[in-house]
């Protein structure tokens, strides 16, 4: 998995960083923007081939058209979701 870089990360060590982001990443998947962001894309999905164009010729068009511009609308919510939750986490062990 590639991971980007984060610039409160940065000054941290490796070690460091990934202990934080073992912290941080199952919570991520459980923030409700993430999730629903997951099923507004399946949910755009089964609507716009089953509903709108269930006998549409060229499949793998729509696909494209659909699939790659609300993968990167997912991915970056769960970019900023990622952020804000490291963020706090960081705030977290510095006030301990």
């Amino acid at each position: 998995m590639k991971y980007e870089p984060i610039p409160e990360l940065q000054p941290l060590p490796e070690a460091e960083r990934m202990k934080v982001r073992l912290a941080v990443v199952p919570g991520v998947f459980k923030d409700p923007r993430v999730w629903g962001a997951y099923l507004a894309q399946i949910a755009g999905f089964v609507l716009i081939f089953f509903v709108l164009f269930p006998i549409a010729e060229h499949k793998l068009l729509l696909v494209l058209a659909y699939a790659l511009p609300t993968m990167y609308a997912v991915r970056a919510i769960q970019r900023r979701v990622l952020r804000e939750r490291i963020v706090a986490h960081l705030a977290a062990r510095a006030e301990a």
